[in-house]
Parts: C-alpha cells; structure tokens; sequence
C-alpha cells in the first residue's frame, strides 16, 4: 500500500508540474475529460502462469483522459489514467496504469494510436497470494470511427509471487 501511494504522489506531482509547464497551452483545451471503456481478452506469455491458471483470460478496463499532464494537440499526445481487471477463475491481475497516448494530428486526427505507461499491478493467482509490482505497458490501436476502436497492449510486470504477469490483450471500446 505505501508502493501505491508513493506511485499516486509521484504521478500526481508530474501532473501538477507538467501543467505548471505547459498552463497557457491547455488553457485553451476542455476540461472535460475523455473516457474509454473496454473489453477483450489478456493472454499471458509465461506458460507457468497459463499452465496454472489458463491461457485466455476475459479482460475488462476504463481510462480516463486528464486535462492534465503531457498533452500537446499538435501532435496528439495526451494523458490518461486507467484501471483494468483481468480474470481467470479464481486469478486476477489489476494495473492501474498513467499511459501517455499519442494520436497524430497534422490538420487531420489520425485513425492510428499508440503509447507507454508506467503503472501497479496488483495480481492474484490461484494458489500463490496476491502481491503489487510496478510494471509498464506498450500500446497501439485503431479508431474505426469517433466512437468505437479496437487496442493491442503487452504488459511487462515481471514475476509477483514467482510467477511472470506478462501477456498481450486484444480489447475493443468505445469513447464517452
């Protein structure tokens, strides 16, 4: 728990000096934020795990745009905070992520996106307790249109409870 807070600190701290930074800039944006709601599957790349608890895990997740932080229209770039919950029976694995995404936008906002983040990630499995590791995320995806798109994402966590929580998702969402 001190792991989580001392993350939410730091995160909050670059937030609040990104925006100190780059005020006049988002002045002009909307304060109201974006959300992304979505579903799919996480696959895990440790046969350990998959071993274990199975191959093909039901993912389901929400982020958050912030008015806050990175965000340069020019270039697409914005911040967003998400939860996800992936499940397996009786193992789970829940990040919560700060992602910074970058759309291009040249005039024309482009269907291609993608991103890194750093973030928790608190993990149960079967048989092995829970624990919470700090990990990191790589991204990228496709808008079919302004409300519905489908990501990719490969989660590098590392082992918790000697076991690796990496693996790929495939989701689909749509924006609010």
């Amino acid at each position: 728990m001190k792991k989580l807070t001392t993350f939410l600190l730091v995160c909050l701290f670059a937030s609040a000096a990104s925006f100190a930074v780059t005020g006049k800039a988002n002045a002009q944006l909307s304060l109201l934020p974006s959300i992304r709601v979505k579903a799919g599957l996480f696959l895990p790349s440790s046969s350990t795990l998959t071993n274990a608890v199975g191959n093909t895990w039901i993912k389901l997740g929400v982020d958050v745009g912030l008015p806050v932080g990175f965000n340069i229209p020019i270039v697409g770039a914005s911040t967003h905070i998400g939860i996800d919950y992936a499940v397996k029976g009786s193992s789970s694995l829940v990040p919560i992520t700060l992602m910074e995404m970058i759309q291009p936008s040249a005039g024309v906002r482009s269907p291609i996106f993608g991103g890194i983040g750093l973030g928790m990630y608190t993990a149960h499995f079967k048989g092995a307790g829970s624990a919470t590791r700090l990990g990191y995320r790589l991204m990228g995806g496709f808008e079919f249109n302004p409300k519905f798109f489908i990501e990719a994402q490969y989660d590098v966590v590392g082992q918790i409870r000697g076991t690796r929580a990496d693996g790929i998702s495939v989701l689909v969402g749509t924006h609010f």
